[in-house]
């Protein structure tokens, strides 16, 4: 199988959307946020703008689901801001989960357990590898396995890493 690509530049168009008009990402892999965080990146916004746009798909004529900007949407919505510029893309469920991914890799610290987690619902509900997969996240394939590993973890050993920080 092919590792994910982004789509096509001719399949992007920029668009200042409604924030009412977003529903968020089945796909988000970071299921904690911090409320710290979202005020200084509200502040920030509040005080240089939003410079990095949504990235949204279009699911019918007035509606979008955010693929990346989860952070940046909750700030948006915590200015009490009404649009937001977006980036629309053309793209699949497997393509969203793969971006909202790369995404939080990219950006703020992805807690290992949300990773893990996050592959592994990849991985089963698109059919890639395990290969396929890693290289898709640029990463080996070894690191992976020993991700997901982690999920084979007792959920109360989980809560423990979580609450711990580690």
């Amino acid at each position: 199988m092919k590792p994910f690509a982004a789509p096509r530049p001719s399949e992007r168009t920029i668009a200042r959307i409604p924030i009412g008009s977003i529903r968020p990402s089945p796909y988000q892999p970071r299921r904690a946020f911090s409320e710290d965080s979202i005020r200084e990146l509200a502040e920030s916004i509040r005080q240089h703008g939003l410079l990095t746009p949504l990235l949204v798909r279009r699911v019918n004529a007035d509606q979008y689901e955010l693929i990346a900007g989860e952070r940046r949407l909750r700030a948006l919505t915590l200015l009490g801001r009404e649009c937001a510029e977006a980036v629309v893309l053309s793209a699949y469920d497997r393509d969203c989960a793969l971006l909202a991914l790369v995404e939080n890799l990219q950006r703020e610290n992805l807690h290992y357990l949300d990773e893990a987690e996050a592959c592994r619902a990849i991985l089963d509900a698109h059919g890639i590898t395990q290969d396929s997969l890693a290289q898709s996240l640029a990463i080996s394939p070894s690191t992976l396995a020993n991700r997901l590993r982690l999920l084979k973890l007792a959920p109360d050993v989980r809560a423990a890493l979580r609450k711990a920080g580690l």
